[in-house]
């Protein structure tokens, strides 16, 4: 019986030790993927706020109609009809247009409205560059349904967060992050894996709020293309109306990636305070 007591405290104590050894690997694993999730959520947030700016200046230098007409007059030319044939389309619609010049030249937004209480028609602002306007058309037509893709439909229906609250998205990412890193480590701890779920949601979470932007804006922009080319725009127009239009989305997906990268720093941070 005696022989039999000390096995089983040895046996016992084996396993302590065992569990112990594997506590410790789990949080030495840990610690060691913080870095990692530091450097791929600092290089996100940076670099896609970088392209967002960078992407941004270029979208506006290199458009030959966008307050450089004397580089390709006729470019120039065309772009002014194809922006009041686009104007007058977009009115019989009941979309109103505004136009803009000087800065907001290459810019511009459109905005669904009620009045009364009633669905009324849509409000643009736009810069005097055809495939901005265009661009502006395919969101009004998304928001209205006018010929618009269940996809493009539902993306503007769930892109409002994203769209006018970044700073929030990026605030919130972060603390759910944090959340995430904490539960890892003390998961660790404890020599248990952390779920599929806390594992992921750091960048899953804000990507799912901030993909409806991105997928609206192409939509918006694929509507776009297939106006100016309905208008009768030119094949040298429309090539460079694609670069531009895809330069536009870019600054989107580059916005789109900040709040993803806020996650990823915040799991880090999580897993550091921990201790």
């Amino acid at each position: 019986m005696i022989v039999l007591r000390d096995s089983t405290f040895s046996s016992k104590s084996n396993k302590k030790k065992s569990d112990k050894k594997e506590r410790e690997e789990r949080v030495k694993k840990v610690n060691r993927s913080a870095a990692v999730n530091a450097a791929a959520g600092a290089g996100l947030a940076v670099g896609g706020l970088g392209a967002n700016k960078a992407l941004g200046i270029h979208l506006y230098k290199d458009a030959p109609w966008a307050g450089n007409a004397e580089r390709n007059p006729k470019l120039a030319e065309e772009n002014a009809r194809l922006f009041e044939k686009l104007k007058q389309g977009a009115e019989k619609q009941g979309i109103k247009v505004k136009a803009t010049e000087g800065a907001d030249l290459y810019s511009g937004y459109a905005v669904p409205y009620k009045k009364n209480g009633k669905a009324g028609g849509d409000w643009i602002q736009s810069g005097k560059s055809a495939d901005v306007l265009s661009h502006e058309i395919g969101h009004a037509q998304h928001y209205k349904g006018r010929k618009a893709s269940m996809i493009g439909k539902a993306a503007h229906r769930l892109d409002a967060l994203g769209r006018t609250q970044l700073k929030g998205v990026a605030v919130g990412s972060f603390v759910n992050g944090v959340h995430s890193g904490v539960v890892a480590k003390r998961q660790a701890k404890k020599g248990k894996k952390e779920s599929a779920f806390n594992r992921h949601k750091s960048w899953a979470v804000p990507t799912a709020v901030m993909a409806p932007v991105v997928v609206a804006e192409a939509a918006a922009s694929r509507k776009g293309y297939k106006l100016l080319k309905n208008a009768g725009a030119s094949k040298e127009y429309l090539k460079q109306a694609r670069r531009s239009l895809l330069k536009a989305g870019g600054t989107y997906a580059g916005m789109a990636a900040i709040p993803v990268g806020a996650g990823e720093v915040g799991r880090a941070v999580g897993k550091v305070i921990e201790n």
